[in-house]
């Protein structure tokens, strides 16, 4: 037998080639024709029984399989890379991260200090006053803000009143008479907040933060009276960690 695929030639039947290893299969094959025998075709179809050499086609079932595979793959990445685009412009152009990086800003965070960060008409008697921007013997203007902590811990100020003193409807009284209105109203609460107090309160001056021209158009009508003890290493206020209120309270 020979291999019509490489041309080798195989002694006895086998089921494929020994050279190139393509199988052969056996096929019968319609009789020759006497005239193409005799016109000396070398290409006539072999005879009966004769085994043939027959190259193997590849498998479409594996190649569309193949193709799928890679379609698939192809699918993912681009599905993955649309996302990831979609993601980043929708960070981008969303303006809650500026909007809360503002708002994070305008007020100091409680857990940046020890105490809690109340506004002025936040305030309250007994609330423990803490910081170096408070307005005690300096004449440098109150801050926004106040660090309140507990009277236990060290404190260089205390509220002993916190009160609207004037009625909404009243005109403004001018920055004297208000100012001198709201003395005389932090005097007589400091005496009735430290009676019965252990703690000697005569070395201990008083501050208020009053309303002016500015802030009276807009309904302001508080008086905040504070204590701090002062002393002649600490002029501004000497560190303090008890209350002065009296036991009465």
């Amino acid at each position: 037998m020979r291999c019509v695929e490489c041309g080798a030639e195989t002694a006895e039947a086998t089921p494929v080639c020994a050279r190139c290893g393509t199988p052969i299969a056996r096929r019968v094959s319609a009789a020759a024709d006497p005239a193409e025998g005799e016109s000396g075709d070398s290409t006539a179809p072999p005879a009966e029984g004769e085994p043939t050499c027959q190259r193997r086609e590849p498998s479409a079932r594996r190649n569309a399989v193949v193709l799928a595979g890679l379609g698939l793959v192809l699918l993912v990445a681009v599905t993955v890379l649309v996302w990831s685009v979609t993601t980043i412009i929708a960070r981008l152009s969303s303006p809650t991260s500026s909007a809360s990086s503002a708002s994070s800003a305008s007020a100091p965070s409680a857990s940046a200090s020890s105490g809690q960060q109340l506004t002025e008409d936040q305030l309250q008697p007994g609330d423990c006053l803490d910081g170096s921007d408070l307005g005690l013997n300096n004449g440098n203007p109150w801050p926004e803000y106040f660090t309140v902590v507990p009277c236990t811990q060290q404190h260089i100020a205390e509220v002993y009143f916190a009160r609207n003193i004037w009625p909404q409807s009243l005109a403004y009284p001018g920055d004297d008479q208000s100012y001198n209105q709201a003395v005389d109203r932090c005097a007589d609460a400091f005496f009735a907040y430290v009676a019965g107090s252990m703690h000697n309160t005569v070395a201990f001056a008083q501050t208020e933060i009053v309303p002016d021209s500015s802030t009276w158009p807009t309904g302001d009508r508080l008086v905040v009276c504070v204590a701090y003890k002062v002393t002649d290493q600490y002029p501004g206020g000497a560190p303090l960690d008890y209350s002065i209120k009296g036991s009465q309270h």
